[in-house]
């Protein structure tokens, strides 16, 4: 790839990240029919879920972990990413049976993007809770935060989490009608057995990486 091909697709890249957060139809649309442009950055972005899964990894979809272990972080990146891979994998499976896109190199670019309110998220919570932590006066801290800070704290992060993984989730509905062709309700009731496949299968997921790094 030349110097200038590099640079159109790191700029391509960035106008699709940016796109998929004011203009998510018309990016979207346009990333689906352009995959070939759009598939080392989907990739990319994809990777960063997992990286970031890797540095976060009590806010990776794998649950709580030990984040002062390396085999746990590496465990949460491992199994956050299957279990990603799962949900995509079903969004397409599901959507082909059903007669809509046929390619998955048409759909993982067009899925991969709706994944960018993830990473943020990973990244945010934690700074969320930094800025709750330094909202919270020190002599508060030395006492012990009381029952009341907890269950507000809990609120607030439950707030914002639901933030971004509502978004996620009108990102998803979005692509699946783009790449299928389908309605509203259709694509809402692919992406929820999506879920519930990956929910199914995640028992399995999560074992088998508990088995891989040692982790009881």
């Amino acid at each position: 790839m030349t110097t200038g091909a590099g640079g159109r697709g790191m700029q391509n890249a960035a106008v699709a990240l940016y796109g998929v957060r004011v203009r998510p139809t018309t990016t979207l649309c346009h990333i689906l029919h352009n995959p070939e442009t759009y598939l080392a950055s989907s990739v990319a972005v994809f990777a960063t879920i997992v990286v970031l899964g890797v540095l976060f990894p009590s806010n990776a979809f794998v649950g709580q972990t030990d984040g002062t272990m390396w085999d746990g972080a590496l465990y949460a990146g491992v199994t956050g990413s299957a279990r990603i891979l799962l949900v995509i994998l079903g969004i397409f499976w599901i959507g082909k049976v059903w007669g809509g896109n046929r390619s998955l190199r048409r759909a993982f670019p067009v899925l991969a993007y709706c994944l960018v309110p993830i990473t943020l998220w990973i990244v945010a919570d934690p700074a969320l809770r930094s800025l709750l932590t330094l909202a919270v006066p020190e002599a508060v801290l030395s006492d012990g935060l009381t029952e009341g800070h907890v269950i507000v704290y809990r609120v607030i992060q439950s707030a914002f989490s639901l933030l971004f993984v509502g978004w996620a989730f009108l990102l998803h509905v979005k692509a699946i009608r783009i790449l299928n062709g389908f309605g509203y309700v259709r694509s809402i009731v692919i992406l929820v057995l999506a879920v519930l496949i990956e929910s199914a299968a995640s028992g399995t997921v999560l074992h088998v990486g508990k088995g891989l790094f040692f982790i009881p």
